[in-house]
């Protein structure tokens, strides 16, 4: 599913309607910072999960108490 040209210039319009043009680059600013925000938080929550598929990888797991592979 692509978004064309004429979709952009409808979404563009209805921001202008809004929010008006002084409030538009402030809210263009809010909208890239809550984006860079979620983005940085699902790096965050990807880390553990990469790390415990890795100590899963085949030859690297964790061993049981008699020392034997889980």
């Amino acid at each position: 599913m692509s978004v064309g040209p004429t979709e952009v210039a409808v979404v563009l319009v209805l921001f202008l309607l809004l929010f008006g043009g002084r409030r538009l680059p402030e809210a263009g600013r809010a909208l890239g910072s809550s984006l860079k925000g979620f983005k940085q938080g699902l790096a965050q929550a990807k880390e553990p999960i990469d790390l415990a598929r890795e100590s899963l990888e085949p030859g690297t797991g964790a061993q049981g108490i008699s020392g034997e592979r889980l």
